[in-house]
């Protein structure tokens, strides 16, 4: 997988699904842009947040969840092949793609 030499140093940040739950009630009650969310997110917990690779590809998967995600549902692996699909629809190759559950 294809990383721009100046994402090699930065240390890989997953939140704990207690932080998530956290930050899914603030947005719920604090209508913000992305990035103020990353902001609060870096000044609560002292993490970094890199930016994101392919904010299209972001966008488009935000906002098949957002249709289906009181339908069915919404597996990791459900997930997974959407973004692929998605991502071969805005001509991203799939070697430039890291996938974890």
């Amino acid at each position: 997988i294809f990383e721009p030499p100046n994402e090699f140093n930065k240390k890989k940040i997953t939140l704990t699904d207690t932080q998530k739950y956290e930050l899914c009630l603030y947005a719920n009650n604090n209508k913000k842009t992305r990035s103020e969310y990353v902001e609060w997110v870096e000044q609560k917990w002292g993490v970094r947040i890199d930016k994101i690779t392919f904010p299209e590809l972001e966008l488009a998967l935000k906002e098949f969840v957002l249709s289906y995600q009181h339908r069915v549902i919404l597996s990791d692996s459900i997930l997974i092949k959407k973004a692929k699909l998605l991502a071969i629809g805005l001509s991203i190759s799939e070697n430039t793609l890291l996938f974890s559950s």
